[in-house]
């Protein structure tokens, strides 16, 4: 049921339902510490209100059971990212995601997976380096075009 407030209550969790309305995307579901049967009520209940999805640190494993439930649910691997979305208006600009190295990917699909399913156009440099400064300089028109820089690099 929602309520006046704005949200859905499901008895252990209260959904922010109107926040695409308020912010322009639907609430992110957080998956750690919740069940499998939790996150399929939770799905199920954003679906039936016509929000889009984004699911975070979510294992392969409880994707792969909620994919029987939801067949169109997609999933990045890497990035341990769960989607269901409309087709996205497309931003203007660029986001340029950087990481400075391999072990640095990750982190950074996470943040492309979310970008692009909010409707961002996203440009990918990875294992750019930090102390090899000529890897970085070899992408600087990709980097001056974009809009937004995000950098992702974990033994700095």
């Amino acid at each position: 049921m929602v309520l006046e407030r704005g949200f859905c209550e499901l008895g252990f969790a209260k959904l922010d339902i109107d926040r695409k309305k308020r912010r322009g995307f639907s609430e992110v579901i957080y998956c750690p510490g919740k069940s499998k049967e939790q996150l399929k009520k939770i799905i199920a209940r954003f679906i039936k209100d016509k929000q889009d999805l984004l699911l975070t640190k979510l294992d392969r494993k409880t994707f792969a059971y909620l994919k029987n439930s939801f067949s169109k649910l997609k999933y990045n691997p890497q990035g341990q990212l769960g989607y269901l979305a409309k087709k996205a208006f497309v931003r203007a600009g660029a986001v340029a995601v950087i990481t400075a190295g391999t072990a640095d990917i990750p982190v950074a699909e996470e943040a492309v997976g979310t970008l692009e399913v909010m409707g961002n156009r996203v440009t990918r440099l990875y294992d750019v380096g930090v102390a090899g400064v000529h890897r970085l300089l070899q992408n600087l028109e990709i980097i001056k075009k974009a809009k937004v820089i995000i950098v992702v690099a974990g033994m700095e």
